[in-house]
């Protein structure tokens, strides 16, 4: 039996000196986590003022995104608002110059007309002009002819005439000589009545 008393002063002596190495472990290990602990909380307070500033950059730059937001909001209004004006303005125009496109054409097409109109007119005003220069033609010709056929007649007439005068003539002369045969005895002319016979070639000889 003795040897298991001396295992168990053995194993006391041991105890001894794992207590002591535990509290030096234990000692050794609070200073660590106290240091440990200091630098987490330094760690800690430094995130944490790093967390804050980065807070207040963040609703800085949240409420200049808000400012943004509403400058972009006007912007797309004002935006919107001169669409609707330029559409406006667009349609306004548009519509001006189609109506002024129509007015021209309506213009054009009237204008179209009353040339035709005119060209018409021309046309029958150049037919009348060449009728009535061939009526005045023909008128000329048949007055012409109608002059002709009247100097003809005229001619024709002038010398029937001369030829019945004078053969109304030469019959009164032989008339005359004949009656004057037979008053030659008793009649005695005048100067006067000489004068007339003499106008029918008749002289006081013959007589």
């Amino acid at each position: 039996m003795p040897p298991k008393v001396a295992k168990a002063k053995t194993t006391k002596k041991k105890k001894g000196l794992k207590k002591k190495k535990v509290t030096k472990q234990k000692s050794s290990s609070e200073l660590d986590y106290f240091d440990k602990l200091t630098k987490a909380n330094i760690t800690n307070n430094n995130l944490l003022h790093e967390l804050d500033e980065k807070i207040n950059k963040n609703s800085k730059l949240i409420e200049k995104c808000k400012l943004q937001d509403v400058e972009m909001n006007e912007l797309k209004q004002e935006l919107a608002n001169n669409t609707i004006d330029r559409y406006s303005i667009t349609s306004d125009m548009n519509k001006q110059y189609r109506q002024l496109q129509n007015d021209m054409i309506t213009k054009i097409k009237l204008l179209e007309t009353k040339v035709c109109e005119l060209q018409n007119q021309l046309n029958v005003a150049k037919l009348a002009l060449q009728e009535s220069a061939k009526e005045h033609a023909r008128i000329i010709a048949e007055k012409d002819s109608l002059i002709e056929d009247q100097n003809v007649k005229m001619t024709y007439l002038s010398s029937e005439f001369e030829t019945m005068l004078n053969e109304t003539v030469s019959r009164m002369t032989n008339k005359l000589e004949i009656v004057t045969r037979k008053w030659k005895d008793d009649i005695h002319l005048s100067e006067i009545n000489q004068r007339r016979l003499a106008d029918f070639h008749i002289t006081t000889e013959k007589i």
